[in-house]
């Protein structure tokens, strides 16, 4: 479209100032052409502003930002859980330091339910829009 635009404008700046330098009726008439097609595009471009506006609008409706809001509440939650599991890996790490006992390693299950919890998070997120 930038190219038909620049070539519609060329088009109109050429045939109106050979319209007005010699008056050649043909020049007025590509000029007038040249004219509509640039008024076509701009009004085709203005529909898009105008529709593109109306789907941001309806992404920010208040439903939409309840939705929003609930997955940053799961994701805030998430973090905690994770930061609470963490603090009492380290607990048990110090524990069994002081006691003698060997290094404590964090179980395996514990990564995948970390993991799973993850996932069904961003795909709840996901389902929701």
């Amino acid at each position: 479209m930038d190219s038909q635009f620049n070539t519609l404008i060329q088009s109109y700046r050429d045939n109106s100032i050979d319209y007005e330098l010699n008056g050649t009726q043909s020049s007025k008439t590509a000029a007038d052409s040249a004219k509509q097609g640039l008024n076509n595009i701009l009004l085709s471009l203005q529909g898009q502003t105008t529709t593109n506006q109306t789907i941001l609008n309806d992404f920010y409706s208040s439903e939409n930002q309840e939705n929003i809001n609930k997955l940053k509440y799961l994701a805030e939650q998430n973090r905690a859980d994770l930061a609470k599991s963490n603090d009492e890996l380290t607990t048990a790490k110090i524990r069994s330091e002081s006691s003698g006992t060997t290094d404590i390693q964090s179980p395996t299950y514990t990564k995948y339910y970390i993991a799973i919890g993850l996932m069904s998070a961003i795909l709840i997120g996901l389902n929701i829009f």
